[in-house]
């Protein structure tokens, strides 16, 4: 069977920011594994054969023991983070740092400071960032930055570059908005539109020294916005892990609670990593039976990426209706009744 190789551990669902676009802030914050178990945790996951663990939530460093668990993991797994910044100081760096994480990304939305603070709610976002990214590099962390594509960051997303290359960072990270937690659906991109910033992502590398992530190799529907352009950084079918979305494949989310989901925005449990063996839950599990064995459904029927793409994101098909299986809405791709093809 196929075993994860990467995970996105969600410490805590606790933060000090509600910002307006958060998918997490309407889920629960009690119910956090004890330290014993979080220890435990992590013995799991590297017998399970994950070797890429990224730390999110809430907010990581709501955990103060969070160096110990990267310390557990690191020797086997590279360790990273998403954090606000907001926390940081010179002790959290070396101490992360000493553990063995080898990257932060934080999470900037806008190239300026008034922006990022209306999204937020806090005053001096944006400085605060800059300053844990001098804290983060002292340490000798890689660092990077994290942004939402949604609705009003889609025209500033070339200052966010400029900003990032200003500061001398290794890469920008770009997230498509998904519509849950505080973020309703008018954050959302018609989908001519995501396909529109995913041309125009692609063609910023061109212009850009910085590395651009907008998922190429691990967004279906990135895929084929990149296929559909003839760029030389599409990720054919042939080149990748697995067709179609990588989570419950791939890729998981471990809950503060123990709970192993598909994804960060998939609240569905696969199995539990508390369980006696995780590996043997992963292995049965119904939910994964579903993603792993897609069928195509309305348009994707006669879809020519049907073999690229198998449905694109599972979680905004659950999110915009309500079925995990569904082809995802925000595709722009006509029914063409094509037979299927990559």
């Amino acid at each position: 069977m196929t075993r994860p190789l990467s995970v996105s551990w969600h410490v805590s669902y606790q933060c000090n920011l509600n910002c307006s676009h958060c998918y997490s802030r309407t889920l629960p914050t009690g119910n956090e594994l004890s330290p014993d178990h979080r220890r435990q945790a992590a013995r799991a996951l590297l017998d399970l054969g994950v070797r890429m663990v990224g730390f999110g939530g809430g907010e990581p460093l709501f955990v103060r023991a969070l160096p110990e668990l990267i310390e557990a993991l690191s020797r086997d797994a590279a360790c990273s983070m998403t954090s606000n910044g907001q926390l940081w100081n010179h002790q959290w760096a070396v101490d992360l740092a000493a553990a063995g994480l080898s990257n932060v990304s934080f999470s900037v939305d806008f190239p300026d400071e008034e922006r990022n603070a209306l999204r937020r709610g806090r005053q001096g976002y944006l400085q605060r960032v800059i300053e844990a990214i001098g804290f983060a590099r002292e340490a000798g962390i890689g660092v990077g930055v994290t942004c939402t594509i949604a609705n009003d960051t889609v025209d500033t997303l070339e200052g966010v570059i400029d900003l990032a290359e200003s500061l001398d960072l290794q890469w920008v990270r770009f997230n498509s908005q998904k519509p849950l937690g505080n973020a309703d659906r008018g954050f959302m991109l018609p989908p001519d539109g995501w396909r529109d910033v995913y041309h125009r992502l692609d063609r910023l590398q061109d212009h850009h020294r910085i590395r651009l992530d907008f998922g190429q190799g691990a967004e279906p529907l990135v895929d084929v916005a990149l296929l559909e352009s003839g760029s030389p950084r599409q990720v054919p079918a042939a080149d990748r892990l697995d067709c179609g979305s990588l989570c419950g494949k791939q890729t998981f989310t471990l809950r503060p609670d123990g709970r192993m989901t598909p994804c960060s925005y998939v609240d569905l449990t696969i199995g539990n990593i508390l369980d006696a063996d995780p590996a043997a839950s992963w292995d049965a599990s119904p939910l994964r039976a579903l993603l792993n064995d897609r069928q195509p459904q309305g348009k994707c029927g006669h879809c020519r990426h049907w073999t690229l793409c198998r449905g694109g994101c599972p979680s905004n098909a659950l999110a915009l209706t309500g079925t995990i299986t569904a082809g995802d809405p925000t595709c722009w791709v006509a029914e063409t009744g094509a037979d299927h093809g990559d």
